[in-house]
């Protein structure tokens, strides 16, 4: 029988506070004050090895090289030990509609990391009170669209094993152009099979926790949630679906073998019918 799996803390012990991931973002004051005030008493805490970190990657790349290649993680060697880089894929489960700006250019042409809408709004024009000589045209404004992500959908931020919490949620809104506070944001790795969750601190790197959890997202998740929901990565609508046991034996069927179901269900009526008529 298997023993349960813990949701450990893992922490990088040289990953420092900065930022050194390809996109070039450098730490501000702000959040490395707030990741030394939150760190996590390490004491107790086993790092992993430098062994155990490359047979996870190479298990990890394993896993993803024929369904998902985008993922694969590569590594080098420097100053400070192993660097491991490449995607980190979260899942959106907020309940809470967020802000997204869109320029003029992409009202008009699309394009960009656009995302469903629920509705829209205009704010204030950028160069104040337009002149009075001419009317007001659309490329003198900024829109910004109101909208709540698709819960359990996925998206992609680039990361490396010393890219702490509050950068990985920074660029992951950067990349959708949402003008959110990040701090109204944190990161949750939730077991699927117990629905058990835990917050990742501000110290720790959620690519470095997602080597160590393995590759299959079956088992673990990484979920970005509002900082205040008190049930974090819980879909409380999809959860209100109980279907009846009638109704759940035919979950599994194709829609050719639903189709020929009905389809004896018609002829069998028709049959009732012909004998109430005789």
């Amino acid at each position: 029988m298997s023993q349960p799996v813990k949701l450990i803390k893992v922490v990088h012990h040289n990953n420092g506070l900065s930022d050194p991931n390809q996109n070039g973002v450098q730490e501000n004051s702000s959040i490395s004050q707030s990741a030394k005030n939150s760190a996590p008493k390490t004491r107790g805490k086993r790092t992993p090895t430098k062994q155990e970190i490359l047979a996870r990657l190479s298990l990890y790349n394993k896993f993803h090289q024929t369904g998902s290649p985008h993922h694969i993680l590569t590594y080098i060697q420097d100053a400070n030990g192993i660097l491991i880089s490449g995607n980190l894929r979260v899942y959106w489960a907020l309940k809470k509609p967020i802000k997204q700006a869109l320029s003029s250019t992409q009202l008009l042409y699309g394009g960009g990391n656009q995302s469903p809408l629920l509705s829209r709004k205009l704010i204030k024009n950028i160069s104040g009170e337009a002149p009075r000589h001419r009317p007001i045209s659309i490329m003198d404004e900024d829109f910004e669209s109101t909208f709540t992500p698709q819960f359990g959908s996925a998206a992609a931020v680039n990361a490396t094993s010393r890219t702490i919490t509050p950068f990985v949620i920074r660029n992951l809104l950067q990349k959708f152009r949402i003008v959110n506070n990040p701090k109204e944001f944190a990161l949750f790795i939730k077991r699927l099979k117990t629905g058990d969750c835990r917050r990742l601190t501000d110290v720790e790197c959620p690519l470095l926790a997602r080597l160590m959890l393995g590759p299959n997202e079956e088992n673990f998740k990484i979920f970005v949630c509002h900082v205040n929901d008190p049930e974090p990565a819980k879909n409380k609508q999809m959860e209100a679906i109980v279907l009846s046991p009638e109704a759940s034996q035919y979950i599994n069927f194709s829609m050719t073998e639903l189709a020929n179901i009905i389809e004896m269900y018609k002829k069998e009526e028709e049959r009732e019918k012909q004998k109430i008529k005789e």
